[in-house]
C-alpha cells in the first residue's frame, strides 16, 4: 500500500513491467535470515511479523503498550537531538605547554638571563627571543632587569605583554578557574609600587643627609641610591610610554566616541557635585556650580600671553593635588579627540549602540572643550592649540547641524529639496560603489543606469523628473573632480546622460505633441527638437560650477580643468551636448565680443628659425634619433622629458628600443598628472585670466568629421576673426603636422627593396625636426589643436598600414613611431580616439602578419607582436574605458585572439606573447559577455594562462655557487647581444647555479652598477624575455627581492653572496631597482600580489628595515 501512494496516477508507467521491484531490503549483521537452524534448514526462514494476521491493515484491534511506545519515542529524540548538536570544542581546549614557549628565572640560569636581555636590548627579532622568554617569580623584578640592560621601551612593553600572555595561560589551564584580573590594573599598581619603593629609597638618603646640618657637605652617592635612581628614570619613561596612546585610540571613532562620553560625563560630574566623591584623604568637596549654556558656547576673548591659567570653572580644582591630575587627564583625553577625531564628537543617531544616545558627547558638558585646562600655562603655544580646538569646534558645529537635518535644508523630508537632496546623495553613493573594472549582470553600465535614473521618476511620462538637473549636474562635478580619479569617468557620464536622453526623445515621440520644457536660449531660429535634452543644464554647469584656469601653479586646477575638457569631448561627441548650438548661445549673450579677449595659441614656428640653428640642433639630437628610435630623444629637455614622465603612459616609456610592456590597471593620481613647473604653463598657452568661456571655446575638441566643418569654422572665425590670426592658426597647425609626417614617412621599415625605397634612398637627405622639438610645438597647442593634428596622424599612419596590408607598399611604420603617436594622442586627452586607433591597428594586424610571410620579410613575428604589445599596453591602461562598449571589447578580444591563436603555448613563449596572453584572460575573467559568446573556443586555454601565468609562487631562498662572469657581457650591455632567447633560458633551467649566478649578476649591476635608465630597462626587457622561457626564475627573482627587504627579520633568505656586497640603506640606487621590479611585473614576470605577500607585508611588519622598503615601494 505504502508503495502505491509514493507515485500519483499522472506519473505511473503505462505497462507494468515483468518483474517485480528490485529488491532492496536492507542487509544487517547477525540478522535472523542468516541463522541456518535446522527449521530454516528444512522449511526456509519463516518472517514472522510483529502483528500476526493483519500486517497491511491499521492494527486497531491490537493492544500496544502506550508506555513503551512513549519510552522508545522519547530515546529517538534524545539521539536525534545529540545528533544534531555540535560538540563544544572551548571546554576541551588543548593544553598549552608553557615549557615551550617560557622558562622560569633561577639562579642557575644567570648567564642566560644576562645574554637574553643583552639580545632584547639589540637589534635581534622578536620572533626569535619569544622562543624563548623568561619568567620572574616576582614581577616587579622584569623592571630591574629592564633599567639595568636599558631596553628599547617598545621592547620592553613587548616583554611586559609576553609576560601578560604567559600568566593568562596558565590562568585558562588551571582546573580551578580564579576571577580574571584585568593586566592593565594589575601592571599599573605593579609599576606604582616599584617607582614608590625606588622613590623611598633617594628620599630616605637626602632626607638623612639634610638631618646633619646645612653646612655639612653631603656624603657620596651610595651604589643602591644610584641604582635607585637610575631605575626610576627609566621606569618613569617606561610608565610614560605604556600610558600614552592618544596616536592610536583617535584612530577609531567609536573608541574616540566612547573615550569621550566617560571625559564628559566625568567632568560634568566634577561640575555639578564640585567633586567626585569623598577621597581617601578626606579630601572636602568644592564649592562650583557649573555654568549653564549649550555645549559648545560663544568663543571667549583670547587671554593674553604668559600668566596662569585663564579664569574657568576648574580654576579652583589647579591647587588641589588630588582632582588636578584627574581634571588635566580628563581634559587632554578630549582635546586630543577634539584635534585628531572631531567626527567622534559630531551630533549623530545612534541606532545600533544603546550605550551612546542619540546626540553628541559635548551635550553633558556645560562648557566648550577649549575652555578646559591645559599644561603649561597660558602660554602663546597653549593659545594657538585653543585656537585650533575652536576652529574645530565651529566645524563640529555645522556637521552637528547637517546630520539633525539629515543634511536637507528642511527638516521634513518630503519636500521637493529633501528628495532632491536624498536623490543626489543616492547617486554618488551608487557611482562610489559601483566597481568599473569589470562588467558582469549585476554591474555594468546599464545597472549602473537603473541605480541611477531607475528610481523617482516623473508621472508623466514624456516630461524630465524634476531632480533630473540636479543629478546631471552631480555627475558633471564627479566626472571633473580632482578627488576622484579614473579617466573612464567622462566616458560613463557621456554614456549615461546619452542614455537618458534617448528614453526621454522616445518618450517624447509616443506623445501626441512635442514637448518643449524650456525653449531654446540660443536663437530663435533654433527649434526645441534640434536642442539637446540637458544642453541647458549643462551650459548652466558651464556658466556658475566648471572650473577654470586662474593660478597657473594650481595643480587642482589644471587637473579639474583637464577633466572638464575631457568630459565636454565626450558629451560632444555622444551628441549630449551641441557645440553648434555654445557657440551660437555665446554669440547671441555677446560673451565673446571682445577683441581683447581673443586667444591666440602660441605658435610652433617660434622656435629658432635660423637655419644654421636647426642645422646644429638636427647634428645633435638626428643621429640619436637615427639609431634609437624617437623615444630615446625625448629626455634630453628637462621641461618636455618631465611632462613626458608624468603625463605619458608607463607602458610607453618602460622601453626605448623595443616594444612597450603593459601593466595592471592602476588608479590615476590625476592630482599628479602634470609636472610642476615654477614658469609659465606649456599646457595652457595664453589663457589664464580670460573669460571661462574662451578658454572652453578654445579648448573643447570638435569630432574631427565632415559633418563637423562647419562648427570647426565657426569656431575658427569667432576665436581668430577672418585676418591674419586665423591663418597663423591654420599654418601653425599644418606645420606641425607636416613636421610629424615628416618624421613618420622618414624613417620607415622599406620591405624587400622596392623602387619606391631605393628612390628614397637616393633623395638628399633632409633636415628633421627631432621629438623633443615635436613635443614641444605640440604641448603649447590647445586641446582643439591637439585632437586635429593627432587625428590626422593616425589616419595616416593607418592608411600606411592599410596599403601594406594590400600589398601596395613596401614600406611599415615602425613601432617606435606608433608609440609615439599613442602618446601624443594620451596627453591631448583623445583617448576615444586613441581606443579607436588601437583597435583599427588591432584588425589590421593579421593581414600584415599574412604579408610579411609572402613577401619572406625579417619582420615575420616580431613586428605584429611587438605592435600588438604596444596596443595592449594602451587598452589596459584604458581597460575601464574600453569595457564602457561591449561591441569594441568583443573586437578586442577577437583581434588578440587571433593573433596569438597559432599554436601559442602558454607555458613556452616570448615575454610579449605572455602579456598578449595575460590581458586576453583578464578580459576574459572580468566581463560576462565575453564568456557567453567565446565560451566554446576559449574556456579551455583559458585555464590552461591561469595555470601557467596567474600561478601562485613562493620565494626562493637559494645560496648556491656565485659565478661572478657569468653572462656578465650580456647584462652590462643587453642591446649589443643577438641570441636565442629559448636557447639561454632552456640553460637556465637545467642548471640552478646558473639561474642563481645570473640572478645574483644582474641585481649586483642595477644596485650597485651604473645606474643608467635606458640601461636598466634593456636589462629589465632582456630578464623579462629570459624568465618567459624559465619559469624557475621567477622564483629566483621573488626570493631575491625579499632577501634585500626582509634580510634583518632572519638569516635563511638565502643569496647571501648579494647581501655582502649590496648595502640596502644606500639610497641612490632604489629608483634603479624600482624600475626594474616595475617591468618585471608589467612582463607578467612576477605577479604584484606574490610581491605583496611575500616581500612587502613581511618587510613593512620588520622595524629594521622599514625605512628602506618604504621608500622602495614609494618609488615604485
Amino acid at each position: 500500500m505504502a508503495a502505491f501512494g509514493i507515485l500519483s496516477c499522472e506519473h505511473r508507467p503505462l505497462k507494468r513491467p515483468r518483474l517485480g521491484p528490485p529488491d532492496v531490503y536492507p542487509q544487517d549483521p547477525k540478522q535472523k535470515e542468516d541463522e541456518l537452524t535446522a527449521l530454516n534448514v528444512k522449511q526456509g526462514f519463516n518472517n514472522q511479523p510483529a502483528v500476526s494476521g493483519d500486517e497491511h491493515g491499521s492494527a486497531k484491534n491490537v493492544n500496544f503498550n502506550p508506555s513503551k511506545i512513549s519510552s522508545n519515542f522519547s530515546s529517538i529524540i534524545a539521539e536525534k537531538l545529540r545528533c544534531n548538536t555540535f560538540p563544544d570544542t572551548g571546554k576541551r581546549k588543548p593544553q598549552v605547554n608553557q615549557k615551550d614557549n617560557f622558562w622560569l628565572v633561577t639562579a642557575r640560569s644567570q648567564s642566560s638571563i644576562n645574554n637574553w636581555f643583552t639580545d632584547l636590548a639589540g637589534t635581534k627579532p622578536l620572533t626569535q627571543l619569544a622562543k624563548k622568554v623568561p619568567i620572574f617569580s616576582k614581577k616587579e623584578e622584569v623592571f630591574g632587569y629592564l633599567a639595568k640592560y636599558t631596553v628599547p621601551v617598545m621592547r620592553a612593553a613587548w616583554l611586559i605583554k609576553m609576560t601578560c600572555a604567559y600568566y593568562a595561560a596558565i590562568t585558562e589551564t588551571k582546573v580551578k578557574k580564579r576571577h580574571v584580573i584585568d593586566p592593565c590594573i594589575e601592571w599599573t599598581q605593579i609599576i606604582t609600587k616599584y617607582l614608590w619603593e625606588q622613590l623611598q629609597k633617594v628620599a630616605e638618603f637626602y632626607r638623612q643627609s639634610s638631618s646633619q646640618g646645612c653646612g655639612s657637605p653631603l656624603p657620596a652617592t651610595p651604589v643602591e641610591v644610584e641604582t635607585a635612581m637610575k631605575q626610576w628614570e627609566y621606569n618613569e619613561k617606561l610608565a610614560m610610554f605604556m600610558f600614552q596612546y592618544s596616536g592610536e585610540f583617535v584612530q577609531s571613532a567609536y573608541l574616540s566616541r566612547r573615550l569621550a562620553y566617560f571625559c564628559t560625563r566625568r567632568l560634568a560630574l566634577l561640575l555639578s557635585d564640585g567633586s567626585v566623591g569623598p577621597g581617601p584623604g578626606g579630601h572636602q568637596a568644592h564649592g562650583i556650580s557649573a555654568q549653564p549654556g549649550n555645549a559648545l558656547p560663544q568663543t571667549p576673548t583670547p587671554q593674553p600671553a604668559g600668566g596662569n591659567q585663564p579664569q574657568t570653572p576648574f580654576t579652583d580644582f589647579y591647587i588641589c593635588p588630588q582632582h588636578r591630575p584627574l581634571v588635566f587627564g580628563l581634559s587632554c583625553m578630549l582635546q586630543s579627540i577634539v584635534l585628531c577625531c572631531p567626527s567622534a564628537l559630531v551630533w549623530h543617531y545612534s541606532l545600533m549602540d544603546s550605550r551612546n544616545k542619540t546626540g553628541s558627547p559635548l551635550d553633558l558638558l556645560p562648557i566648550a572643550p577649549s575652555n578646559l585646562p591645559m599644561p603649561g600655562g597660558n602660554t602663546s603655544f597653549t593659545q594657538q592649540v585653543r585656537a585650533k580646538v575652536r576652529e574645530i569646534e565651529e566645524q563640529i558645529k555645522e556637521r552637528g547641524q547637517a546630520v539633525e537635518v539629515r543634511w536637507s535644508f528642511d527638516k521634513c523630508q518630503e519636500t521637493t529639496a529633501g528628495f532632491t537632496i536624498g536623490r543626489v546623495l543616492h547617486t554618488l553613493e551608487v557611482l562610489d560603489s559601483h566597481s568599473f573594472e569589470k562588467s558582469d549582470f549585476s554591474n555594468s553600465l546599464d545597472s549602473l543606469y537603473n541605480r541611477i535614473f531607475g528610481a523617482g521618476q516623473s508621472k508623466d511620462g514624456h516630461e524630465m523628473s524634476p531632480d533630473d538637473d540636479a543629478v546631471v549636474t552631480l555627475l558633471c562635478e564627479w566626472a571633473v573632480s580632482c578627488k576622484r580619479s579614473g579617466r573612464h569617468r567622462a566616458m560613463v557620464v557621456a554614456k549615461l546622460l546619452e542614455k537618458r536622453q534617448a528614453e526621454i526623445e522616445a518618450e517624447r515621440c509616443g506623445e501626441s505633441e512635442v514637448v518643449d520644457e524650456k525653449g531654446s536660449v540660443s536663437s530663435g531660429s533654433l527649434s526645441a527638437a534640434t536642442l539637446p535634452v540637458f544642453q541647458d543644464v549643462l551650459l548652466q554647469f558651464l556658466d556658475t560650477q566648471a572650473p577654470t584656469l586662474t593660478e597657473p601653479g594650481n595643480e587642482s586646477e589644471r587637473v579639474e580643468f583637464s577633466n572638464l575638457v575631457l568630459l565636454f569631448c565626450e558629451l560632444i561627441r555622444h551628441d549630449v551636448f551641441s557645440h553648434n548650438i555654445y557657440m551660437c548661445t555665446l554669440i547671441s549673450r555677446g560673451d565673446l565680443a571682445s577683441d581683447s579677449h581673443l586667444p591666440r595659441p602660441r605658435s610652433p614656428s617660434e622656435e629658432p628659425a635660423d637655419e644654421s640653428d636647426r642645422k646644429e640642433q638636427e647634428a645633435g639630437g638626428g643621429g640619436k634619433m637615427e639609431d634609437a628610435g624617437l623615444s630615446e630623444s625625448m629626455e634630453i629637455d628637462q621641461n618636455s622629458s618631465a611632462i613626458f614622465d608624468e603625463m605619458f603612459s608607463p607602458p610607453m616609456h618602460c622601453e626605448s628600443k623595443g616594444s612597450p610592456s603593459p601593466e595592471k590597471p592602476t588608479p590615476e593620481q590625476d592630482g599628479k598628472t602634470l609636472a610642476k613647473d615654477k614658469g609659465p604653463d606649456p599646457a595652457f598657452p595664453l589663457v589664464y585670466e580670460l573669460p571661462r568661456h574662451i578658454q572652453y571655446a578654445t579648448h573643447f575638441p570638435i569630432p574631427q568629421e565632415e559633418s563637423a566643418s562647419h562648427e570647426c569654422n565657426q569656431r575658427l572665425v569667432v576665436l581668430y576673426g577672418v585676418g591674419k590670426q586665423r591663418d597663423e592658426a591654420r599654418h601653425a597647425i599644418k606645420k606641425i603636422t607636416k613636421d610629424i609626417l615628416k618624421v613618420l614617412n622618414r624613417k620607415s621599415t622599406a620591405e624587400t627593396g622596392g623602387e619606391e625605397g631605393q628612390k628614397r634612398k637616393r633623395n638628399k637627405p633632409e633636415a628633421f625636426p627631432t621629438a623633443e622639438d615635436i613635443f614641444s610645438k605640440f604641448q603649447h597647442l590647445s586641446h582643439f589643436d591637439q585632437h586635429q593634428v593627432t587625428s590626422q596622424v593616425s589616419r595616416n599612419v593607418l592608411e600606411q598600414i592599410t596599403s601594406f596590408a594590400l600589398g601596395m607598399s613596401y614600406h611599415l611604420p615602425l613601432v617606435q613611431h606608433i608609440q609615439f603617436i599613442f602618446d601624443l594622442m594620451e596627453y591631448s586627452l583623445n583617448i576615444s580616439g586613441l581606443i579607436d586607433f588601437a583597435i583599427q591597428l588591432l584588425n589590421e594586424l593579421s593581414l600584415v602578419e599574412a604579408e610579411l610571410l609572402l613577401k619572406s620579410s625579417s619582420l615575420v613575428g616580431s613586428y605584429t607582436t611587438g605592435l600588438c604589445l604596444g596596443i595592449v599596453a594602451v587598452l589596459r591602461r584604458y581597460h575601464s574605458c574600453l569595457i564602457l562598449n561591449p561591441d569594441q571589447t568583443a573586437q578586442v578580444f577577437d583581434g588578440l585572439r587571433i593573433v596569438v591563436k597559432h599554436g601559442v603555448n602558454p607555458a613556452d613563449c616570448s615575454s610579449a606573447e605572455r602579456c598578449i596572453l595575460a590581458y586576453l584572460y583578464d578580459l576574459y575573467t572580468s566581463c560576462s559577455h565575453l564568456k557567453s559568446k567565446f565560451g566554446e573556443i576559449f574556456s579551455d586555454f583559458c585555464s590552461k594562462v591561469k595555470n601557467s601565468i596567474y600561478c601562485n609562487i613562493d620565494p626562493s631562498d637559494s645560496n648556491m655557487l656565485w659565478d661572478p662572469e657569468f653572462m656578465i657581457d650580456t647584462i652590462e650591455n643587453p642591446s649589443a647581444h643577438n641570441f636565442s632567447h629559448s636557447m639561454a633560458g632552456k640553460i637556465l633551467n637545467d642548471n640552478p647555479a646558473n639561474r642563481y649566478s645570473f640572478v645574483c649578476n644582474v641585481l649586483m649591476y642595477v644596485c650597485v652598477g651604473h645606474h643608467d635608465p635606458e640601461r636598466v630597462n634593456d636589462i629589465g626587457i632582456l630578464c623579462a624575455e629570459l624568465t618567459a622561457y624559465c619559469r624557475s626564475l621567477s622564483a629566483e627573482w621573488l626570493g631575491v627581492l625579499k632577501a634585500l627587504c626582509c634580510s634583518s627579520n632572519n638569516g635563511n633568505c638565502g643569496f647571501n653572496d648579494l647581501l655582502c656586497n649590496v648595502d640596502v640603506s644606500d639610497l641612490s640606487f632604489h629608483d634603479s631597482l624600482a624600475t626594474f621590479v616595475a617591468i618585471l611585473i608589467a612582463r607578467q614576470c612576477l605577479l604584484l600580489e606574490d610581491l605583496v605577500r611575500c616581500v612587502a607585508i613581511p618587510s613593512l611588519l620588520n622595524a629594521g628595515e622599514c625605512c628602506f622598503v618604504q621608500v622602495l615601494y614609494l618609488r615604485f
